[in-house]
């Protein structure tokens, strides 16, 4: 059950601000390239997903590890990017070590490169993207993006949000103690406690 409507109030803020970010993104006329290295992991793959085009170093990992410590989703394009078995398998397990490779093979991004190339690989998409004529890009990007508006995606990213405010303000034990080590020892001491508990089948 709910812990407090203080809480749920500062959840809805905070996963509001999130989203009005997100769509910011979605609603920007340009394309918008994400460029990715390293640990790219819950929020920070939402605000990639977000974005029009991926390009990745083959040392990124991205997933959604916020099930295993209780907490829910920000935001939902996931399933519309990659499509909904997918992102079920992704979220339910809380799949975190996501490599670049297998991220490009589920589409989650467009293109993976040499961590030393990454910079040249993303501004050579944006040339060759540059090189069209402005107002066609900025049509044919409005109109994918109306097929999934169409189709519901903003309805569903707001419904969403609502049950991820359910979620966090919810009481969960797991999420208790993952804060509580967090608070007590340290993140990697909470990281190290979660991670006992899934990849060792504890």
């Amino acid at each position: 059950g709910y812990i407090n409507p203080d809480r749920d109030t500062i959840w809805q803020s905070y996963d509001y601000e999130h989203m009005r970010v997100y769509f910011t993104l979605w609603d920007l006329q340009k394309p918008v390239i994400a460029q990715i290295q390293g640990y790219c992991l819950a929020g920070g793959t939402d605000l990639m997903l977000a974005c029009d085009l991926a390009v990745a170093a083959d040392d990124a990992y991205f997933g959604y590890v916020d099930v295993r410590f209780g907490s829910g989703v920000v935001s939902m394009f996931l399933p519309w990017v990659v499509g909904v078995r997918t992102a079920k398998e992704l979220v339910f397990t809380g799949a975190d070590r996501i490599p670049a490779a297998e991220a490009l093979r589920i589409g989650l991004v467009n293109r993976v490169v040499p961590r030393d190339e990454l910079e040249d690989a993303t501004m050579a998409l944006a040339d060759e993207i540059a090189k069209n004529e402005p107002f066609v890009v900025r049509s044919m990007k409005a109109s994918i993006n109306r097929v999934w508006e169409i189709a519901g995606l903003r309805a569903a990213l707001d419904a969403n949000t609502e049950i991820d405010v359910m979620i966090e303000t919810a009481n969960l034990p797991a999420r208790d103690e993952f804060r509580r080590i967090t608070q007590e020892e340290g993140l990697k001491a909470a990281i190290a406690w979660r991670d006992a508990r899934y990849r060792s089948g504890g």
